[in-house]
């Protein structure tokens, strides 16, 4: 389990890095090698651990938290 747990965080990541930046939901099934099911379970999930609700778009949140901690760099 802790294997999966590791894989799925390392989706998620991707996943927010590759949303953050625009790309398609298909886009992003290519790149990882998954398919789109995997990637809009993904988005699903990242979402609940965010804790946004479907007002709020998620590439929006992403970029907008992207740009809060860049200077902390």
């Amino acid at each position: 389990k802790a294997i999966r747990r590791q894989r799925q965080m390392c989706i998620e990541t991707g996943l927010a890095a590759y949303v953050a930046s625009g790309m398609t939901g298909q886009q992003i099934a290519r790149v990882l090698s998954i398919s789109y099911d995997s990637v809009k379970k993904a988005r699903y999930r990242l979402r609940q651990r965010l804790g946004l609700d479907n007002s709020v778009k998620l590439e929006d949140y992403l970029r907008d938290y992207a740009r809060s901690h860049r200077s902390r760099l």
